[in-house]
Protein backbone atom coordinates (compact mmCIF):
# COMPACT_ATOMS: atom_id res chain seq x y z
CA UNK A 1 0.00 0.00 0.00
CA UNK A 2 0.98 3.62 -0.53
CA UNK A 3 0.60 5.64 2.71
CA UNK A 4 0.63 9.31 3.57
CA UNK A 5 1.05 9.82 7.32
CA UNK A 6 0.04 13.28 8.51
CA UNK A 7 2.81 14.17 10.94
CA UNK A 8 5.32 16.96 11.52
CA UNK A 9 9.03 16.26 11.79
CA UNK A 10 10.31 14.01 14.56
CA UNK A 11 10.06 15.52 18.05
CA UNK A 12 11.38 13.59 21.03
CA UNK A 13 9.17 15.43 23.53
CA UNK A 14 5.90 14.31 21.89
CA UNK A 15 4.73 10.71 22.28
CA UNK A 16 2.09 11.29 19.59
CA UNK A 17 4.65 12.36 17.02
CA UNK A 18 6.98 9.51 18.02
CA UNK A 19 4.04 7.13 17.52
CA UNK A 20 3.37 8.34 13.97
CA UNK A 21 7.06 8.05 13.06
CA UNK A 22 7.16 4.56 14.61
CA UNK A 23 4.19 3.64 12.40
CA UNK A 24 6.03 4.90 9.32
CA UNK A 25 9.07 2.85 10.30
CA UNK A 26 7.05 -0.34 10.69
CA UNK A 27 5.17 0.16 7.42
CA UNK A 28 8.40 0.77 5.48
CA UNK A 29 9.92 -2.30 7.10
CA UNK A 30 7.01 -4.35 5.75
CA UNK A 31 7.58 -3.06 2.19
CA UNK A 32 4.95 -0.31 2.03
CA UNK A 33 5.56 3.13 0.53
CA UNK A 34 5.27 5.93 3.10
CA UNK A 35 5.25 9.72 2.76
CA UNK A 36 5.30 11.84 5.92
CA UNK A 37 3.99 15.41 5.83
CA UNK A 38 1.04 17.62 6.71
CA UNK A 39 -0.03 18.44 3.15
CA UNK A 40 -3.21 17.06 1.63
CA UNK A 41 -2.25 15.12 -1.50
CA UNK A 42 -5.71 13.94 -2.48
CA UNK A 43 -4.74 10.94 -4.56
CA UNK A 44 -7.33 8.21 -4.25
CA UNK A 45 -4.76 5.43 -4.52
CA UNK A 46 -2.99 6.65 -1.37
CA UNK A 47 -4.10 5.82 2.17
CA UNK A 48 -4.01 8.87 4.45
CA UNK A 49 -3.36 8.16 8.13
CA UNK A 50 -4.72 11.13 10.06
CA UNK A 51 -4.17 11.62 13.83
CA UNK A 52 -6.99 12.86 16.00
CA UNK A 53 -5.63 16.42 16.20
CA UNK A 54 -6.39 17.10 12.50
CA UNK A 55 -9.83 18.28 11.46
CA UNK A 56 -11.66 16.03 8.99
CA UNK A 57 -12.78 19.01 6.91
CA UNK A 58 -9.14 19.62 5.94
CA UNK A 59 -8.99 16.25 4.18
CA UNK A 60 -10.31 15.61 0.68
CA UNK A 61 -8.85 12.17 0.05
CA UNK A 62 -11.27 9.24 -0.15
CA UNK A 63 -9.02 6.72 1.62
CA UNK A 64 -8.77 8.02 5.19
CA UNK A 65 -7.67 6.16 8.32
CA UNK A 66 -8.15 7.97 11.63
CA UNK A 67 -5.78 7.19 14.52
CA UNK A 68 -6.78 8.20 18.06
CA UNK A 69 -3.63 8.94 20.05
CA UNK A 70 -5.35 10.42 23.11
CA UNK A 71 -8.76 10.50 24.84
CA UNK A 72 -11.32 12.79 23.14
CA UNK A 73 -10.98 15.46 25.85
CA UNK A 74 -7.32 15.92 24.89
CA UNK A 75 -7.79 16.30 21.14
CA UNK A 76 -7.27 20.04 21.39
CA UNK A 77 -7.94 21.68 18.01
CA UNK A 78 -8.70 18.40 16.29
CA UNK A 79 -11.89 16.50 15.56
CA UNK A 80 -13.05 14.20 18.36
CA UNK A 81 -15.71 12.50 16.20
CA UNK A 82 -14.77 9.32 14.35
CA UNK A 83 -18.33 8.11 13.76
CA UNK A 84 -18.38 9.05 10.07
CA UNK A 85 -15.09 7.33 9.22
CA UNK A 86 -15.16 3.84 7.72
CA UNK A 87 -11.75 2.98 9.18
CA UNK A 88 -10.22 3.98 12.50
CA UNK A 89 -7.77 2.76 15.13
CA UNK A 90 -6.82 3.79 18.65
CA UNK A 91 -3.45 3.62 20.42
CA UNK A 92 -5.14 2.39 23.63
CA UNK A 93 -8.57 0.77 23.73
CA UNK A 94 -9.69 3.00 26.62
CA UNK A 95 -9.31 6.07 24.38
CA UNK A 96 -12.14 4.92 22.11
CA UNK A 97 -13.82 1.53 22.77
CA UNK A 98 -15.51 1.65 19.34
CA UNK A 99 -12.21 1.58 17.44
CA UNK A 100 -9.74 -1.25 16.87
CA UNK A 101 -6.73 -1.07 19.18
CA UNK A 102 -3.45 -0.69 17.32
CA UNK A 103 -0.79 -0.22 19.95
CA UNK A 104 2.77 0.73 19.08
CA UNK A 105 5.49 0.33 21.73
CA UNK A 106 7.07 3.75 22.27
CA UNK A 107 9.01 3.04 25.48
CA UNK A 108 12.80 2.84 25.20
CA UNK A 109 13.51 0.17 27.81
CA UNK A 110 17.25 0.48 27.24
CA UNK A 111 17.13 3.71 29.27
CA UNK A 112 13.84 3.53 31.21
CA UNK A 113 14.47 0.78 33.76
CA UNK A 114 15.47 0.33 37.39
CA UNK A 115 19.20 0.82 37.98
CA UNK A 116 19.55 0.04 41.69
CA UNK A 117 20.68 3.57 42.50
CA UNK A 118 20.21 5.42 45.77
CA UNK A 119 16.99 7.42 45.50
CA UNK A 120 18.19 10.72 46.95
CA UNK A 121 15.45 12.77 45.27
CA UNK A 122 12.09 12.51 47.00
CA UNK A 123 9.74 14.13 44.49
CA UNK A 124 9.70 14.85 40.77
CA UNK A 125 6.74 16.72 39.31
CA UNK A 126 5.70 17.10 35.68
CA UNK A 127 3.60 20.20 34.98
CA UNK A 128 2.13 18.43 31.93
CA UNK A 129 0.78 19.64 28.62
CA UNK A 130 -1.47 22.17 30.35
CA UNK A 131 1.37 23.75 32.37
CA UNK A 132 -0.02 23.04 35.86
CA UNK A 133 1.41 25.09 38.76
CA UNK A 134 4.77 23.95 40.05
CA UNK A 135 4.82 21.71 43.14
CA UNK A 136 6.66 23.23 46.12
CA UNK A 137 9.50 21.07 47.40
CA UNK A 138 9.72 19.03 44.21
CA UNK A 139 11.97 19.17 41.18
CA UNK A 140 9.61 20.43 38.48
CA UNK A 141 10.03 19.27 34.88
CA UNK A 142 8.14 20.46 31.79
CA UNK A 143 7.26 19.27 28.32
CA UNK A 144 10.59 20.60 27.07
CA UNK A 145 12.90 20.20 30.09
CA UNK A 146 14.95 18.15 30.42
CA UNK A 147 15.31 17.99 26.64
CA UNK A 148 17.43 14.83 26.72
CA UNK A 149 15.50 11.64 27.45
CA UNK A 150 18.56 9.92 28.91
CA UNK A 151 18.81 12.71 31.46
CA UNK A 152 15.10 12.30 32.19
CA UNK A 153 15.54 8.55 32.71
CA UNK A 154 18.44 9.23 35.10
CA UNK A 155 16.32 11.70 37.09
CA UNK A 156 13.55 9.12 37.39
CA UNK A 157 16.00 6.43 38.48
CA UNK A 158 16.99 8.45 41.58
CA UNK A 159 13.47 9.68 42.45
CA UNK A 160 11.11 8.06 44.97
CA UNK A 161 7.82 9.68 43.92
CA UNK A 162 6.75 11.01 40.53
CA UNK A 163 3.73 13.33 40.32
CA UNK A 164 2.31 14.02 36.87
CA UNK A 165 -0.42 16.57 36.16
CA UNK A 166 -1.04 14.71 32.87
CA UNK A 167 -2.72 11.41 33.75
CA UNK A 168 -2.52 10.17 30.13
CA UNK A 169 1.20 10.83 29.65
CA UNK A 170 3.45 8.01 28.49
CA UNK A 171 5.89 9.31 31.08
CA UNK A 172 3.76 7.71 33.80
CA UNK A 173 4.58 4.26 32.43
CA UNK A 174 8.25 5.16 31.92
CA UNK A 175 8.51 6.38 35.52
CA UNK A 176 7.06 3.11 36.83
CA UNK A 177 9.65 1.17 34.81
CA UNK A 178 12.31 3.24 36.58
CA UNK A 179 10.91 2.15 39.94
CA UNK A 180 9.08 5.36 40.91
CA UNK A 181 5.81 5.46 42.79
CA UNK A 182 3.63 7.39 40.33
CA UNK A 183 0.73 9.68 41.23
CA UNK A 184 -1.78 11.43 38.95
CA UNK A 185 -4.66 13.84 39.66
CA UNK A 186 -7.67 12.31 41.38
CA UNK A 187 -10.97 13.52 39.85
CA UNK A 188 -12.26 13.91 43.40
CA UNK A 189 -9.29 16.07 44.37
CA UNK A 190 -5.70 15.49 45.40
CA UNK A 191 -3.54 12.70 43.98
CA UNK A 192 -4.07 8.99 43.36
CA UNK A 193 -1.64 6.15 42.53
CA UNK A 194 -1.13 5.33 38.85
CA UNK A 195 -1.02 1.57 38.28
CA UNK A 196 -1.97 1.13 34.60
CA UNK A 197 -0.02 -1.28 32.37
CA UNK A 198 0.66 -0.97 28.64
CA UNK A 199 -0.45 -3.77 26.30
CA UNK A 200 1.94 -5.63 24.01
CA UNK A 201 2.64 -4.10 20.60
CA UNK A 202 -0.08 -4.98 18.08
CA UNK A 203 0.93 -6.97 14.98
CA UNK A 204 1.12 -4.74 11.90
CA UNK A 205 -1.28 -7.04 10.06
CA UNK A 206 -4.12 -5.80 12.30
CA UNK A 207 -3.56 -2.35 10.81
CA UNK A 208 -2.91 -3.20 7.16
CA UNK A 209 -5.49 -5.97 6.82
CA UNK A 210 -8.09 -3.86 8.61
CA UNK A 211 -7.47 -1.04 6.13
CA UNK A 212 -7.65 -3.37 3.14
CA UNK A 213 -10.99 -4.73 4.34
CA UNK A 214 -12.60 -1.43 5.31
CA UNK A 215 -11.37 0.75 2.46
CA UNK A 216 -11.27 -1.97 -0.23
CA UNK A 217 -7.66 -1.19 -1.19
CA UNK A 218 -5.02 -3.71 -2.16
CA UNK A 219 -2.79 -4.80 0.72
Amino acid sequence: MDFVIWTPGYADHSAGIRCLHRLAERLRGAGHTVTQNLANHAYDDQVHVIPDVVYRRNITSRNVVRYALAPPRLHGTGDASFASEPCGFTWLQKYNPELVEFHLDLVDRSIFHERGRLRHQQRLHNTGRNCAPEMPGAVNITKFWPGDRRMLAHMLSVTEQFYNADRESLLNYEARLCGCAVFVPNPAGGWMPFTDELPAETPLAVFTEGIAEKLKVKN
